[in-house]
């Protein structure tokens, strides 16, 4: 038995998705906002926009409150394409904090669970371009873990494949999202594109890269 058989018996499916829940329940906690914060954010938040008709120079300004999709809202689900491809899903805990899970179908025959803690920076482009860029683009960047399952024998993969595991193994190592969400006003939905570096380091190490772009619903 060689050394990557004897560390893929030792590192079976059960402690990877242990390692991934421990991440996702450990960024949540820590993302919490104080009693405070959550009163402040259970009000109903109010935004003033302006209003601009056709053939007119006058604008109007109203105030329209959280039913009418205006802002983040505390959880978006929805889907994300690239690689990986599947679900994904969005926990906003303050302005500028926030903690996602995913599960998806990835390049080489793999199913992968990830998730991250994010640090967004709501009002960088607007201060940056002096107001020439809206607000609704939100960079942002994080720190995640990936857990990788899969089945079959390496001459199954791709040739581009980049884990470099077995097929019957599991792997899981950390990644680093660094992306753009774009959060329109006017609707109840969240665009982003992301690229996303990362290294597996069990059971073997293996650097990767991942990207895509997704779309979520604003519940």
């Amino acid at each position: 038995m060689n050394r990557s058989t004897q560390t893929s018996s030792l590192f079976g499916s059960r402690p990877c998705v242990r390692h991934w829940a421990i991440f996702t329940s450990m960024a949540l906690v820590g993302a919490l906002p104080s009693q405070e914060g959550f009163a402040q954010g259970s009000r109903s938040r109010k935004v003033t926009y302006r209003n601009s008709y056709p053939n007119s120079h006058a604008t109007s300004r109203s105030t329209v409150n959280n039913s009418q999709y205006v802002g983040p809202s505390t959880f978006e689900i929805g889907i994300m394409i690239g690689d990986p491809t599947g679900l994904s899903a969005k926990f906003r805990t303050a302005p500028d904090r926030a903690v996602d899970a995913g599960l998806s179908y990835s390049a080489g025959n793999y199913i992968e669970l990830i998730s991250d803690y994010f640090w967004q920076f709501p009002n960088a482009f607007a201060n940056a371009s002096q107001g020439s860029i809206s607000t609704d683009f939100v960079p942002y960047v994080g720190l995640g873990i990936a857990c990788l399952f899969s089945s079959g024998n390496r001459a199954e993969r791709s040739a581009n494949a980049y884990r470099g595991q077995n097929l019957s193994n599991t792997a899981v190592g950390p990644r680093i999202p660094l992306g753009m969400e774009y959060l329109p006003k006017s609707l109840p939905l969240s665009f982003f594109a992301e690229i996303v570096p990362g290294t597996l380091l069990f059971p073997d190490s293996a650097p990767f890269v991942e990207g895509g772009v997704g779309a979520r619903f604003r519940l």
